[in-house]
């Protein structure tokens, strides 16, 4: 969860989705697009704990942003890499 999918989803979500959108409507839509599909990929696991939508939504949005700001990916991994491992950390410390 905390080195495998952030990764993956930036490539997905960032890479593949952002780039052919941003063919085709400005890189603010494409960057929005793209965050209300990140948002609505991870709602299974946040329907239970709905102010979990705005941290997901937040994380989604600012990885947009690196990725229009400095034009690669990479930023967006590791914004949603530091993301995740600190949501292990606070899972490990709350048991």
């Amino acid at each position: 969860a905390v080195f495998i999918a952030p990764p993956v989803e930036e490539y997905v979500f960032r890479g593949g989705i952002f780039s052919a959108l941003a063919s085709r409507v400005s890189p603010l839509w494409a960057g929005v697009i793209t965050t209300l599909l990140f948002v609505a990929v991870h709602a299974p696991e946040k329907i239970h704990y709905p102010a979990g939508f705005i941290d997901v939504g937040l994380v989604g949005a600012a990885a947009a942003w690196m990725r229009v700001r400095f034009a690669s990916i990479k930023p967006g991994v590791l914004l949603h890499v530091l993301y995740n491992a600190g949501l292990m950390l606070a899972a490990g410390l709350a048991h």
